[in-house]
């Protein structure tokens, strides 16, 4: 979905060729491939590997250059449980993409309240 070459569809925008920036590229502090192989493993629903990943030291607010999160790529999927690993691990359900999208309202928009609802509570500071 997010990989390159692909097509970037935001809930309010037509696509967007992945080669084309809208905004100044986010920086990451690990490759590509990396935030690909993790969105496999969110995607999947292994919570135990990216526990594993954020346990080694990682980041958990890692983005592409689209400012997508791993958080927001969780939310999309509905994985619940991967994002309390994520929130857990100093994730900020706070940030935005390029296309002003948040994770809460991705999971909104894909109709999974719970995630949102989890979301939404490490927003205001309540936590998980």
């Amino acid at each position: 979905m997010l990989g390159q070459g692909s097509l970037v569809r935001s809930a309010h925008s037509a696509p967007v060729s992945a080669g084309v920036r809208r905004t100044a590229q986010i920086p990451t502090k690990q490759s590509d491939e990396t935030f690909d192989h993790l969105h496999r493993l969110i995607k999947k629903g292994n919570r135990v590997r990216v526990r594993a990943w954020t346990a080694a030291g990682s980041d958990a607010n890692l983005r592409n250059k689209h400012g997508w999160s791993l958080l927001m790529l969780a939310a999309l999927h509905g994985r619940t449980d991967i994002v309390e690993v994520l929130l857990a691990a100093g994730a900020d359900a706070n940030l935005e993409n390029t296309f002003g999208d948040m994770a809460a309202g991705l999971a909104r928009l894909k109709g999974f309240d719970r995630t949102a609802e989890a979301l939404e509570r490490a927003m205001v500071g309540d936590g998980v």
